[in-house]
């Protein structure tokens, strides 16, 4: 038994603690089961172990699981959760956090570990699950780990050996002894994320969401991560799936509007994309909110993407997240030049005190999400923390390669990021 008190401590003030642990479970689209989604891709980013060679359970309690949750109550730091501390470290949102505000109360299943890190209380009453990485979008900073669609392109680009990775569809290879496994945690199940690859398209997802049903499990949280292609799944409407639920929440990815969201979520046909919208928006119990990658991409329009979708009446206007890109880092709205970062600086400042002037934040009441102001300020303090210009060329270079394979043509779609052309041809600036 641990001292509660100092546990209490640790989640409420530890620098590096974390909940995760000992109540979420993530697998990821190639099958590992893995701490979180914000798993520094790295030497240990099987996290876990993989789904394919053990069972949840085996996993759960395993070597890894319990390393990590002893050095958790060590409040040490961790290589592999780097992600959360660059965000901390600028104000921003991270999984760190949030898990320890929302799952902090469960002290008890932190208290009764051992000193071999066992948790024989621990439960996992978050789900974040990726069953494959079926998609049938390729975008642009995405990859074969997380799309089937880049399956081609990636062969082509070097990027993966078909001799090595012969399937196209990767992810947990037989699903239902895991699903039978977390049967028995379903009534005990707070919130359920489902994401891919595609979750519209996955089977296991419509599995889960109708054993929900079956324990009357109507409001627990349910989150997708969708690219809103398709509302139809073996010829029923899923819409139809959500309609005794109470609380789901879409949280759908665009990285840009009309041909600039085609070149980069390529495949996404903008017309079905907004109609889709439509429909999901006509019912009361779900939420619409979308979700940017913050790149190089979209970095000098996001304020346009915000006003054109609140224009067009898609979301409300707290209705956004903005997702800070951490790679491939020559997507990074960090190469920008100096004199760039200044004039994008300036317009986002300019957003942001427009948006205070907006209801609900001009009241400060009833705000969606209640970082949605500051992510545009973290937006800011990311993109100024460091220089890393000298990965323009390595941008021009693989967006020519992606450009010639998929006929497409960058500054066509995108003629204001010819500063980086320029700034390349100068050599030290615009």
């Amino acid at each position: 038994m641990r001292d509660k008190e100092k546990v209490e401590r640790l989640v409420a003030e530890g620098k590096h603690f974390c909940m995760v642990p000992w109540v979420h479970l993530h697998t990821t689209a190639l099958g590992n089961m893995s701490p979180c989604m914000s798993l520094v891709e790295g030497s240990e980013a099987s996290g876990y172990g993989n789904l394919n060679e053990n069972s949840f359970h085996e996993l759960w309690q395993g070597e890894r699981i319990r390393k990590l949750r002893l050095r958790m109550l060590e409040d040490k730091a961790s290589f592999n959760c780097k992600k959360c501390y660059e965000r901390e470290s600028v104000g921003y949102w991270s999984q760190r956090t949030d898990a320890n505000k929302k799952y902090g109360h469960y002290l008890d299943w932190v208290v009764s570990t051992d000193e071999k890190g066992y948790a024989p209380d621990a439960k996992p009453i978050y789900w974040d699950i990726r069953f494959s990485n079926l998609c049938n979008l390729k975008c642009r900073m995405c990859s074969y780990s997380a799309s089937s669609a880049w399956y081609e392109d990636a062969i082509e680009l070097g990027q993966i050996d078909p001799k090595e990775v012969t399937k196209k569809v990767s992810g947990v290879e037989n699903t239902a002894p895991l699903l039978d496994e977390l049967e028995q945690y379903m009534p005990h199940l707070e919130k359920v994320h489902f994401a891919g690859g595609e979750p519209l398209l996955l089977n296991e997802n419509t599995h889960i969401l109708e054993r929900l049903k079956h324990y009357e499990k109507f409001d627990t949280d349910i989150k997708y991560n969708t690219n809103l292609t398709t509302l139809k799944h073996k010829g029923k409407n899923i819409t139809e799936l959500w309609e005794p639920f109470n609380n789901i929440k879409l949280n759908v990815s665009i990285d840009g509007v009309e041909k600039r969201c085609e070149y980069v979520r390529k495949n996404l046909k903008w017309n079905t994309f907004v109609q889709n919208i439509a429909e999901v928006k006509s019912k009361t119990n779900v939420k619409v909110i979308i979700n940017i990658t913050v790149s190089i991409f979209n970095i000098l329009q996001l304020r346009e993407i915000h006003h054109y979708m609140l224009e067009h009446n898609y979301i409300e206007i707290d209705h956004i997240c903005l997702n800070l890109l951490h790679s491939p880092e020559e997507y990074s709205i960090k190469i920008l030049p100096i004199e760039v970062k200044e004039v994008v600086t300036s317009q986002l400042q300019e957003h942001v005190s427009w948006l205070k002037e907006q209801e609900p934040y001009k009241s400060n009441s009833s705000v969606e999400n209640t970082e949605s102001l500051e992510q545009w300020e973290a937006i800011i303090s990311y993109m100024n923390s460091g220089d890393w210009s000298s990965l323009i060329p390595k941008f021009i270079e693989s967006t020519a390669k992606l450009d010639l394979l998929r006929d497409e043509k960058l500054l066509d779609v995108f003629p204001e990021l010819n500063v980086l052309y320029m700034h390349k041809e100068a050599g030290v600036s615009v």
